[in-house]
């Protein structure tokens, strides 16, 4: 099954976004282009849940699953909205927070019911712990944007602090990544990774190998000189791109 129109829209609006947070951080189109990726990312999110509505109807485990996706969909449109619509930069960082720690919790506490993995299962095991690392970041991150924003952090603390989240991700990430099962909720979810499981396996065994190599090659940037948004930018972008491109083509050989 090819990924939907819905998902193609949506990873062309998302690279859209990122060249407008770089280029144009207080402009109309990037007002506009944010927008426009809330509203394709949440017709996406609501017809893929349909979808599965529609498969599972008649089996109560499933409608259950159909229900908690659905307070997940809610949860992320009011991330999105509060940082959409929030002016003051305190009130984006709490509710943006608050937001993204219930939808995480609301995963970690129902995991089975909405990816269907037994709880003995050292699979289930792997995605609570990618969820716990997932809340452990935003909670760093939350509290160093908090300390940067009353003035606690200077433009050096808080790039080697943004630096270090990023290296450890990369580097956490990569060594979890290829034991990471097929799901819908955590990983590297392109519109064609969690379309196929093949597809899945390799693209997250490819983020393993590549993860090492470039998080070497992000320090030697960063010491060398190199902006840190230009270095970034750059190492985040080939840690996608590298797995995302191998699997996509992998996904075109099986499904021509």
């Amino acid at each position: 099954m090819r990924p939907g129109k819905w998902w193609w829209a949506l990873c062309a609006l998302f690279v859209a976004e990122i060249a407008a947070t770089f280029l144009l951080p207080n402009g109309k189109l990037h007002l506009l282009l944010t927008a426009a990726l809330l509203g394709i990312t949440l017709a996406a999110l609501w017809w893929d849940n349909r979808r599965q509505q529609l498969r599972t109807t008649h089996e109560a485990p499933a409608r259950q699953g159909n229900h908690l996706r659905m307070i997940l969909l809610l949860l992320c449109l009011g991330m999105a909205l509060a940082a959409l619509f929030l002016q003051n930069s305190g009130a984006v960082l709490a509710m943006t927070g608050a937001f993204a720690a219930a939808a995480l919790i609301l995963l970690y506490r129902n995991m089975e019911s909405l990816t269907g993995i037994p709880t003995d299962s050292p699979k289930h095991r792997t995605l609570l712990w990618v969820t716990l690392m997932d809340l452990l970041v935003l909670a760093f991150g939350m509290g160093a944007a908090y300390l940067s924003s009353n003035g606690y952090l200077g433009k050096t603390g808080q790039e080697i602090v943004a630096a270090a989240v990023i290296l450890a991700v990369m580097l956490v990430g990569g060594n979890v990544a290829p034991k990471i099962p097929f799901n819908r909720y955590t990983g590297l979810r392109l519109p064609w990774t969690v379309r196929d499981a093949d597809t899945w396996r390799l693209a997250h065994r490819v983020l393993g190998y590549v993860s090492f190599p470039l998080a070497f090659a992000y320090v030697a940037l960063l010491l060398g000189g190199v902006g840190m948004e230009i270095a970034t930018l750059s190492v985040v972008i080939l840690w996608i791109g590298i797995p995302g491109l191998l699997s996509y083509w992998m996904f075109r050989r099986k499904y021509p």
